[in-house]
């Protein structure tokens, strides 16, 4: 019976691999859907908290409202990416000339004959295909933004239904109420952790960009929303978050000072707000060993690409939020910790 139990079970697991590779396409826009609704809850919430003239809005007003800013700052975030993909050819003239000064510099530095030409170094890059498939990712942005706000709102109009199954699934009060203070709790959990991701990658990227602006570095709101983006990354979207821009500022201005200052205030950005401020806000609700957090990151991204490495933390603190609440997923929640200090959820939803 053990046997065959461990057999089922990696029968499981090599089932749903399948289903997530083969139907990508249609489960990265749902997703990302349930990410959003997430916040836009959350977002909410935190709308429904603020008292005017001594009262609340009430809660729909509070949804329409969240949703209302998070469509407004999509379409932000649309502009801003449709504006700087075209600005980059117009600039791309200066980067070269300034790019040619470098190799220059480096070749006196190291006492070299002659500095490689601008097209040599490039000689090997398709320019034409980058383009291409740039283009072909802002279409499938662009499409699968449409495909996610679907979601969203038949997630949203699905919400208020939730309830009523629940009484039916649970005909005993009891543990009806035991079952919503546990699903409740478990809500609660997903909503602190995309809440709180969100503001810190929110304050990473206007510090950055304010860093960006002082020195005025091209397409600095460009930048600012692929650290906020790259946040949600683990150590390696910190790092990328942090290289872009710095290579940018290298290859824009003629001298190495604006370079060394978008270098250390971004950089140092990511490591406090990484290190220090993240996981004071988290606590316990992001206690993921490392070792997880890095073999997750490859899982994803070899399942679902870019994607997958953009959504892979927050789909793992999710799960592990979730075998929490569950006796026999639990000592897969402990296993997925940093130090198998997992709180019970007894207590949490009692």
């Amino acid at each position: 019976m053990r046997a065959l139990l461990v057999i089922l079970w990696l029968g499981g697991v090599v089932l749903i691999v399948a289903v997530l590779i083969f139907a990508a396409q249609q489960l990265i826009p749902l997703a990302v859907a349930v990410m959003l609704w997430f916040l836009i809850d959350a977002l909410a919430d935190g709308i429904s908290a603020i008292r005017v003239s001594g009262r609340r809005l009430p809660h729909g007003w509070s949804v329409g409202l969240a949703l209302l800013m998070i469509i407004g700052a999509g379409s932000l975030v649309v502009n801003v990416i449709a504006e700087n993909v075209a600005a980059v050819a117009d600039n791309a003239a200066s980067y070269e000339q300034n790019l040619q000064r470098l190799f220059q510099s480096l070749t006196d530095l190291f006492g070299l004959e002659e500095a490689p030409t601008f097209d040599q170094f490039f000689a090997n890059i398709d320019i034409q295909g980058l383009i291409v498939r740039l283009a072909g990712t802002v279409s499938s942005f662009a499409g699968n933004a449409g495909i996610v706000l679907v979601y969203v709102f038949f997630l949203m109009a699905e919400q208020q239904f939730f309830d009523a199954k629940l009484r039916a699934l649970f005909p005993d009060e009891q543990r009806q109420n035991k079952v919503r203070l546990i699903l409740m709790q478990m809500s609660s959990d997903v909503k602190k952790y995309i809440w709180i991701m969100t503001l810190v990658s929110i304050a990473t990227g206007m510090i950055s960009y304010v860093a960006m602006r002082i020195v005025g570095l091209d397409f600095a709101e460009f930048w600012a929303f692929l650290i906020f983006l790259l946040n949600y990354i683990p150590t390696i979207g910190s790092i990328l978050g942090t290289a872009f821009p710095t290579l940018l500022a290298l290859v824009q201005f003629e001298t190495f000072g604006p370079f060394i200052f978008i270098l250390v205030t971004i950089g140092a950005t990511q490591v406090i707000v990484g290190n220090i401020i993240q996981p004071r806000m988290m606590g316990s609700t992001l206690n993921i060993s490392p070792l997880v957090v890095i073999v997750s990151l490859l899982a994803w991204g070899a399942i679902w690409g870019v994607a997958g490495m953009f959504l892979c933390m927050p789909i793992t603190v999710i799960l592990m939020i979730i075998f929490t609440y569950f006796p026999h997923t639990r000592p897969i929640a402990i296993l997925l910790s940093a130090d198998g200090n997992i709180q019970d959820p007894e207590h949490r939803a009692s």
